[in-house]
């Protein structure tokens, strides 16, 4: 009798934890898909980018200067010339 409760047991937490781990699943793919799909991964690259930079001229002593500009707006009428500047000595 003992086993077939422990059976039983197995058996259920085993379908639960399937569904759950099912569920948690396609969350994982919906929310990989969304992000691949959007303009997260460039604003992501971007500071990845700037923090390599940053660091690089930094370890270097480099009197250069590296900086983010994707937010600002420039001076020519639509005109978007990068995101990161490097303005170099």
């Amino acid at each position: 009798m003992m086993e077939d409760r422990l059976s039983s047991f197995l058996s259920k937490t085993s379908n639960e934890l399937g569904t759950q781990l099912e569920s948690l699943k396609m969350i994982f793919d919906m929310n990989h898909e969304i992000f691949y799909k959007t303009a997260v991964k460039g604003i992501l690259a971007e500071n990845q980018i700037m923090e390599y930079l940053s660091s690089f001229v930094e370890l270097r002593h480099l009197a250069d200067n590296v900086s983010l500009t994707g937010t600002e707006k420039g001076k020519l009428k639509d005109n978007k010339t990068g995101d990161i500047v490097a303005d170099i000595e």
